[in-house]
């Protein structure tokens, strides 16, 4: 066991993955799924579960509710209990509220914290189930009851594709990969879930156009994490909502985050109040304005190129170190960004405080690689993030989806075009940067 991981299960994992009694079973694959509130749908999506190709899955299921959940999300995680333990199958104790139970592709390990006196507390929710969930899997891991290194985690409302566990192989995933991401589609999409899938993969596009070191899409069901790369970097934050986001900021600084190519994970595009935010209440409340028919905003496209002026200022700093005036190497790259606004962009560096960042990163680091690493951590993707919605107050306010697909120099989308249809065109352009990193990897190995 290396160092972090030890520091991690002793110090930092949750008690239900301390507490574990010997599992005497080896599995090929381990899969982590917090549900709350759920009903068919889990039950769908642990139908879906493919087979392994090293061996058989161990599916790590956290039912959770908290102490201040509605009567109704109480009710949907006691009837999804009781429907787990059918037919008598009352499990394996492994735990203080852990069993295993049999499934048609290895085992279910059912942890309960939802039922009185197990409830998480009322401001935590999936990013705690989440961080169960993963902890148990990398404590098995380290003990040797599962031979892949790779922490699989998804949702209670996906079908998963029949080649997920062959997409984690060693020919696929390098040693530097803290996580892998799986293509996604939402499946029986309205108009606003449509909208918001091409709103996502707008913005990683503009971001990868800005050359970004963070632009993937950070959706917690399409997600495998490293197992020595989790325990590096503390496992899931303890959050309502934005876990996913957080946990990959922190991953894409101790290794490379690879996006897959094959058959895309299955999303549900419903709306739920599950979350603060997210996927599922930005429908909600796409639904509950259904009726005003407002089309939905997105970044406007010169954020992208005032953020590529910004990246490109930061590589210029780390190669000459601080001899040179961030304002003049900031004047030299804008050229190179037709639509970017050198003092647009100055006014609102100094508004996030990027400037006095990026000054004392240039003064710690003494070569130009070290410097470049530690600008790019600094800048990470909340404070890209940030940045951007800076650009936004600052007079780039947002736009309408179509109006930003047509003026963006990032996305090729056909006039008039079905939102299906763009969809698929976004998702394709994806499929072919993927595979050119892949060819590029190739190369370079």
């Amino acid at each position: 066991m290396s160092r972090a991981q030890n520091q991690y299960l002793d110090r930092y994992a949750e008690p239900e993955a301390r507490a574990l009694s010997p599992l005497r079973r080896q599995f090929g694959h381990v899969l982590t799924i917090p549900a709350y509130g759920e009903g068919r749908e889990l039950l769908q999506a642990l139908a879906s579960i493919p087979a392994g190709v090293l061996g058989e899955v161990l599916t790590v299921l956290v039912i959770n509710g908290r102490t201040d959940s509605p009567p109704s999300m109480r009710e949907a995680n006691r009837a999804a209990l009781e429907a787990l333990r059918a037919d008598g199958d009352r499990g394996i104790p492994l735990g203080p509220n852990a069993t295993v139970h049999e499934h048609p592709r290895g085992a279910l390990l059912l942890v309960d914290r939802a039922t009185q006196g197990h409830e998480l507390p009322p401001r935590h929710g999936v990013g705690l189930a989440r961080k169960i969930a993963a902890d148990i899997a990398l404590a098995l891991w380290s003990k040797g009851n599962v031979a892949s290194p790779w922490i699989h985690c998804t949702d209670a409302d996906v079908t998963l594709p029949t080649d997920y566990f062959e997409a984690a192989t060693p020919e696929v995933a390098g040693d530097s990969d803290a996580a892998l991401l799986y293509p996604f589609r939402h499946v029986d999409a309205t108009r606003e879930a449509l909208e918001y899938e091409i709103s996502l993969r707008y913005y990683v596009a503009g971001l990868r156009f800005a050359g970004s070191p963070y632009a993937f899409h950070t959706i917690g069901s399409t997600l495998a994490i490293h197992a020595i790369a989790y325990s590096r970097v503390r496992g899931f934050p303890k959050r309502l909502a934005g876990e996913d986001f957080y946990l990959l900021n922190k991953l894409a600084k101790v290794g490379t985050i690879r996006s897959l190519d094959g058959e895309p994970i299955r999303l549900s595009a419903r709306a739920s109040k599950r979350t603060p935010f997210g996927t599922g209440r930005a429908l909600e409340r796409a639904r509950d304005h259904e009726r005003d028919l407002a089309p939905l905003c997105v970044y406007h496209p010169d954020v992208f190129s005032d953020l590529g002026a910004w990246l490109q200022t930061l590589d210029a700093l780390a190669e000459a170190g601080d001899a040179a005036d961030p304002t003049d190497l900031l004047a030299k790259q804008i050229g190179a960004w037709p639509s970017a606004d050198a003092q647009r962009l100055a006014v609102q560096l100094d508004e996030v405080g990027a400037w006095a960042a990026a000054r004392i990163g240039v003064q710690r680091c003494r070569t130009p690689i070290t410097r470049a690493k530690h600008l790019h951590g600094g800048f990470d993707a909340f404070r890209t993030l940030k940045l951007i919605h800076a650009l936004r107050a600052g007079g780039l306010a947002s736009i309408p989806l179509r109006e930003a697909l047509s003026k963006a120099p990032f996305v090729s989308a056909t006039d008039g075009a079905r939102l299906e249809e763009l969809r698929e065109q976004l998702a394709d352009a994806e499929r072919k940067n993927v595979r050119l990193e892949s060819s590029a990897k190739n190369l370079r190995l």
